[in-house]
């Protein structure tokens, strides 16, 4: 699991964002709270589906325009088995930790493939 979840505000300019992402050197960031309550996350996949693919300008689009929302979470002590069943049912790469509904961490395919290349 990646620690250290890196956190914007949905009103945060996307532009701004993606050159967050890629200054730090990470593929998603978790949305805070709408008003609804409801955490989200943007991802690069969502990049290119929602700006690449349909050919939009990043000009006055914030990160709430191509966040996915409500979050997918899980608890800490969930299983990698599980991890992976719920990543493939959903189609997601990653899964946001949360404990007490505040994301703590980020479990990617990545991460679960390594661990399966550590048993080996």
């Amino acid at each position: 699991m990646t620690r250290g979840v890196v956190s914007v505000a949905g009103s945060a300019p996307l532009h701004d964002t993606t050159h967050l992402m890629r200054s730090r050197g990470i593929t998603s960031v978790v949305v805070e709270p709408d008003a609804a309550g409801r955490w989200g996350i943007m991802t690069m996949r969502d990049v290119l589906k929602k700006i690449v693919r349909e050919d939009r300008s990043l000009d006055g689009i914030t990160v709430d325009h191509i966040a996915t929302r409500p979050l997918i979470t899980i608890a800490p002590e969930v299983s990698l088995k599980e991890c992976a069943r719920l990543m493939l049912e959903k189609n997601i790469r990653r899964i946001v930790v949360a404990r007490d509904n505040h994301p703590i961490g980020i479990i990617s395919e990545t991460d679960i493939f390594r661990s399966v290349e550590e048993q080996a």
